[in-house]
């Protein structure tokens, strides 16, 4: 994959590429944003992804001459693990509220890909609600029909029975960052401060879980935890650029 990336660079023409870690990129977004970052050595990275979690343990460099000087961070271990990440939380909502349809209008959802699409776009607008409120309210009318006619969809959505529905998503999280520490020979208290990347970090939840991971070390985001990989990859070149 990465050989892939560097050869469609080329041909598009980059005369420089320098494939960089999503960890170190936001890592370094961070540091240009949070002050508490200036004398953290080793940080630890919670990212979770659309589609994806990963934990990172990252150090501080020195920095020496050319590239080297922009390179802050190093990865010392990590681990990624598919399929496990802020879909899941959506497929776990979708899954309560079919299931709360059928018990009402007994008439199953799960089928109907049209529905499904449109209980995905409402659980997606509901998550977002629900980083700011205490509850979110989902309407979908003409959901379905049947020979009664047409079917709607009304229900509220706390903010506490969310958490209940991902909440074994987030737990599956937990063993991952053991094993990270484990092979870096690391416990979390070596840890200065933990990083939370992804849009999921604006989740109260999400924060909480990660706070109860990592007890007595500060939990960091920047304010768009969703672009920080991005703005620190750009930083990242910019300062290269400057560099040279």
């Amino acid at each position: 994959t990465r050989d892939a990336l560097v050869a469609a660079s080329k041909l598009a023409g980059l005369s420089r590429v320098v494939l960089l870690e999503s960890a170190v990129a936001g890592a370094f977004a961070a540091s240009l944003e949070l002050s508490e970052l200036a004398q953290c050595q080793k940080l630890g990275v919670y990212e979770l992804g659309g589609r994806s979690f990963s934990f990172s343990v990252l150090q501080r460099t020195g920095g020496g001459g050319g590239a080297d000087a922009a390179a802050e961070w190093e990865v010392v271990t990590a681990q990624r693990e598919v399929l496990l990440g802020s879909e899941a939380f959506d497929a776990a909502v979708v899954e309560h509220l079919v299931d709360g349809f059928q018990q009402e209008q007994g008439i199953d959802l799960s089928a109907d890909h049209l529905a499904l699409q449109r209980l995905h776009e409402a659980t997606e607008s509901a998550k977002l609600e629900l980083c700011k409120e205490a509850a979110a309210s989902i309407s979908l009318p003409f959901i379905t029909a049947d020979a009664s006619g047409p079917k709607h969809l009304e229900t509220t959505l706390s903010r506490a029975k969310f958490e209940s529905l991902i909440e074994p998503t987030l737990k599956r999280t937990s063993p991952i960052v053991a094993a990270v520490l484990s092979e870096a020979g690391l416990t979390k208290d070596d840890l200065h401060a933990v990083l939370l990347l992804g849009g999921s970090a604006r989740l109260a939840a999400v924060e909480a879980h990660a706070q109860s991971l990592f007890e007595g070390r500060p939990t960091l985001r920047t304010d768009r935890p969703e672009e920080a990989v991005a703005l620190g990859a750009a930083a990242y070149a910019q300062r290269l650029q400057a560099l040279e």
